[in-house]
């Protein structure tokens, strides 16, 4: 019985040993299943990566062609310096110089740009694109000029001397015969290349080359020739006339220029040199009249014969120097000109007290203006150096005199901007008290406006608009101050008056002076 009960324990024993590895085995499965199960969740979760926007892969274009791109901008910017010269009396090397500090500032600006953009370093392909930009815009504006002063002179030697250019006829058979090999062997390298769209525009070219009659430069001079077809014997007349200088003026401007200098001569040649298109879209609207009031005014009528057209002819007419400020002016102050054809001045006064609305011949702005000896800039200094505390966004008005705190005073107290021009600033309007009203006092009031400036003045809007002071500057400081365009508000402030911008209803205090608030 012992070693049955042995033998039996030696199999149970046997038996075991392979369910607990079956057991160890099973565990390992479990633990592995979850294991990749964890592996499988973490790599549904990455978060994959985010596809570009059409603008990031723009920018990643443009930042692998930058060679390529500053070369176009440079050749862009080399046609339109020739194109937009073309007609202008300026000197070869100030417009080449011009093209290449365009083209090199604009790449080098796009270089800076792309450079932060990436986090590189800024100057990174800086100089490199600069002198490709820079190399190119030279080289293609050089060219261009070259060819167009080349075509002029040629043209006015043919134009004087047709019998002569007749004799090059041999020559340009020639230049003819080559363009056409030329175009042949273009033609068929580019059928061989595959380069159909090409291809097909060099047959073009090819078929006009024969079809021209022996006509040599087809290709070459396509343009200049399309220009020149359009000139007549009287533009012969007028080169042999005027001299060349009107050739750039005729391919430019084309029939309306040979009209223009043929109606109005040398006055018609310096207008189209001085204002270009301006002068030709004037004239063929106004006529004399434009070409008068451009001779008179300058380039300062064209905004305001573009913007009123006839009717600024007729204020003009009627106003002169007076009518010419009045319509440059009435834009800003929110007043329509073509009102006073309608509604004139009364006698004795002025378009400036007819736009503010006051009637008293004895106030400034309704005395004649005086021909003072003061060129523009003298008129810009004197306003500049009477302006005191000019950073100030209270700008102190009213009354100098007769009053208790002149304006100045006041000004002074307050840290307030004003004007006050000593002895020698006064003297030339002493007896032109509205040329100062137009030259400095108006100037100084429209800036302060523009600007949202808080006006102070020391004495209250019922004494300024009586009668008996109609004589002093407060009253057209006001009447131009409270324009409904202007957009300001009175606000009552004791023995004082303000005027304040709209928008500053709500904080205007905190510009105020602690004095003016008792504090």
């Amino acid at each position: 019985m012992h070693k049955e009960a042995q033998l039996e324990e030696e199999m149970k024993a046997r038996d075991a040993k392979p369910q607990e590895w079956k057991s160890a085995y099973n565990k390992y499965m479990t633990q592995k299943a979850v294991q990749d199960w964890r592996a499988g969740e973490k790599e549904t979760y990455i978060v994959q990566p985010k596809e570009k926007t059409p603008w990031q892969k723009a920018l990643d274009w443009i930042d692998n062609h930058q060679a390529e791109i500053a070369l176009a901008i440079g050749i862009a910017v080399g046609v339109g310096a020739v194109l937009l010269t073309g007609g202008l009396a300026l000197p070869a090397l100030a417009v080449i110089a011009g093209a290449v500090a365009l083209a090199g500032g604009t790449v080098a600006v796009g270089t800076v740009a792309l450079n932060v953009h990436y986090d590189r370093q800024w100057n990174e392909n800086l100089v490199r694109n600069i002198a490709i930009a820079g190399i190119a815009a030279g080289a293609v504006t050089g060219v261009g000029l070259l060819y167009n002063a080349v075509a002029m002179k040629g043209m006015a030697f043919c134009a004087a001397n047709p019998a002569t250019c007749g004799f090059a006829a041999p020559a340009l058979k020639i230049v003819d015969a080559a363009e056409g090999l030329w175009l042949n062997a273009k033609l068929a390298y580019q059928t061989w290349q595959g380069d159909g769209a090409a291809a097909a525009e060099t047959a073009l070219d090819l078929h006009s080359e024969y079809t021209d009659g022996g006509m040599p430069g087809n290709s070459v001079i396509k343009e200049l020739r399309d220009q020149f077809a359009e000139l007549s014997q009287n533009a012969v007349y007028l080169i042999k006339n005027y001299g060349r200088n009107v050739i750039p003026l005729l391919l430019r401007h084309g029939d309306e220029a040979l009209d223009i200098i043929r109606t109005y001569g040398n006055d018609g040649i310096a207008l189209l040199q001085n204002y270009g298109g301006d002068a030709v879209d004037l004239i063929r609207h106004h006529g004399g009249d434009a070409v008068q009031i451009l001779q008179t005014y300058g380039r300062d009528a064209i905004p305001i014969l573009k913007a009123h057209g006839n009717d600024a002819i007729r204020v003009i007419a009627l106003y002169k120097d007076e009518g010419v400020d009045f319509l440059r002016r009435a834009g800003t102050l929110g007043i329509d000109p073509t009102d006073v054809l309608d509604n004139p001045p009364l006698p004795n006064q002025t378009l400036e007290g007819w736009t503010l609305g006051i009637e008293n011949p004895e106030n400034p702005v309704n005395h004649p203006l005086v021909k003072l000896n003061l060129t523009e800039a003298e008129l810009n200094n004197i306003l500049t150096q009477s302006i005191k505390n000019p950073d100030s966004k209270v700008v102190v008005l009213g009354y100098g005199r007769d009053i208790i705190k002149p304006y100045y005073s006041l000004g002074d107290e307050i840290n307030g901007s004003y004007l006050s021009l000593s002895p020698d600033e006064w003297a030339p309007f002493e007896n032109a008290k509205a040329n100062f009203w137009m030259d400095v006092n108006a100037p100084f009031i429209e800036t302060a406006i523009e600007n949202r400036k808080i006006f102070l003045f020391n004495v209250n809007k019922n004494t300024i608009i009586d009668p008996l002071n109609a004589g002093r500057f407060s009253l057209p400081e006001l009447k131009l101050i409270e324009l409904p365009s202007n957009d300001y508000v009175r606000v009552e402030f004791g023995q004082y008056d303000l005027f304040v911008p709209q928008e500053l209803q709500e904080s205007y205090l905190e510009y105020l002076s602690p004095s003016l608030l008792g504090e």
